[in-house]
């Protein structure tokens, strides 16, 4: 399985463009939601899918080497999540944003204010270092996507998905012979 595809593009727009991002976590059990045991993911027109398996109310990247995980807050429209990506980039602890807006039906997800603009800096989002715009009121962020959104604008980026609803594949462990009757 290819790596996080996903986080991979993120994280290779930084050196290209501005991304979102947040000074602390914005999500929480709280506010986010797990519904499916896994996501499927792969981006349109590819053939290497990436997985995602929820722990809790987090879900966690299969064949991670960089302990990637992601929440997902449902907003007040239909389909439409702020999803938070935190993974280690060097040793340091980056979370990544973007506001996903998901088809099940017709097993599509697209992403927007993945990537930012130069005008998007403003109330609640501020320019901060590395070329990111560092998002300190969630709720301009949102603002922001959903204006994207209705104004026609294009997604950040297309992928095909498959979700699983019910529990999660369990762990193989390894099986170890029962002790014989009286064994110290």
């Amino acid at each position: 399985m290819k790596p996080f595809s996903l986080v991979i593009i993120v994280l290779a727009a930084i050196g290209l463009a501005s991304c979102f991002t947040s000074d602390q976590s914005l999500l929480n059990d709280d506010n986010s939601v797990a519904p499916y045991a896994t996501i499927a993911f792969r981006d349109k027109g590819s053939s290497d899918a990436s997985r995602l398996t929820r722990q809790g109310k987090t879900y966690v990247a299969e064949g991670s080497d960089n302990g990637i995980t992601m929440r997902f807050m449902p907003l007040d429209r239909p389909d439409l999540y702020v999803a938070e990506v935190t993974g280690n980039d060097n040793g340091e602890q980056r979370r990544l944003y973007a506001v996903v807006k998901v088809d099940v039906a017709k097993g599509t997800a697209e992403t927007y204010k993945a990537i930012a603009g130069d005008n998007d800096a403003g109330p609640g989002l501020r320019a901060c270092d590395d070329h990111m715009i560092c998002i300190d009121d969630l709720k301009a962020y949102i603002a922001s996507a959903e204006a994207a959104i209705d104004a026609g604008a294009e997604p950040d980026g297309s992928y095909d998905i498959t979700v699983v609803k019910g529990e999660p594949e369990p762990e193989l462990k390894p099986t170890t012979p029962a002790s014989p009757s009286g064994a110290n």
